[in-house]
């Protein structure tokens, strides 16, 4: 049985930002299965090719985008983000972000 998230698109771009080179993350999602619950705690979770991953706590709609900024270079990916519940249960698919 698929996930009840599916992540529909992201992207990773590099900013320059007052203390130099960061990051910016967006990705698309929607419930695909049931809905999202408000008492439930989710986390967007980014990883990158070598160090801890970001996991981020969001509060998530039956469908919309998510944006992030993580203070990594561009050269630290490739990156690829998921969606968890607080038991980090993986509840979407994964998807690359360039």
């Amino acid at each position: 049985m698929p996930p009840p998230i599916r992540l529909t698109h992201g992207y990773a771009l590099a900013q320059t930002g007052p203390e130099g080179t960061m990051t910016g993350f967006c990705v698309g999602y929607e419930f695909v299965r049931g809905e999202p619950l408000s008492s439930a705690g989710y986390a967007w979770v980014i990883r990158r090719g070598g160090g801890a991953p970001a996991r981020i706590p969001v509060r998530l709609n039956a469908q919309g985008e998510l944006y992030a900024f993580q203070p990594w270079r561009p050269e630290e990916g490739p990156f690829q983000a998921h969606l968890e519940d607080a038991a980090r249960k993986q509840l979407s698919n994964a998807i690359d972000l360039r």
